[in-house]
């Protein structure tokens, strides 16, 4: 469970240094994405975030899902498409 604890820490990390780089705001993140700034900021601060609400995000930000939550990265290589 611990392991779990610190990749979504690691997702926190990514989605902050993203939004920080793109100078976007969690608002406007939530804008672009469509979801609720509440989600956002769930996803934010490490949260347990959805597989479909990291795909959103990244797809807002125009970026691999992979650059904001590695779990969802490696949760999307076992679902076919």
């Amino acid at each position: 469970m611990a392991t779990s604890s610190a990749v979504e820490l690691t997702s926190n990390s990514l989605l902050a240094h993203r939004l920080r780089a793109l100078g976007v705001s969690q608002g406007e993140l939530a804008r672009r994405s469509g979801l609720s700034r509440q989600t956002i900021s769930i996803a934010y601060r490490g949260e347990m975030a959805s597989l479909a609400t990291w795909v959103r995000i990244a797809r807002a930000l125009e970026v691999p899902v992979s650059d904001v939550s590695p779990t969802a990265a490696a949760e999307l290589d076992g679902v076919a498409v």
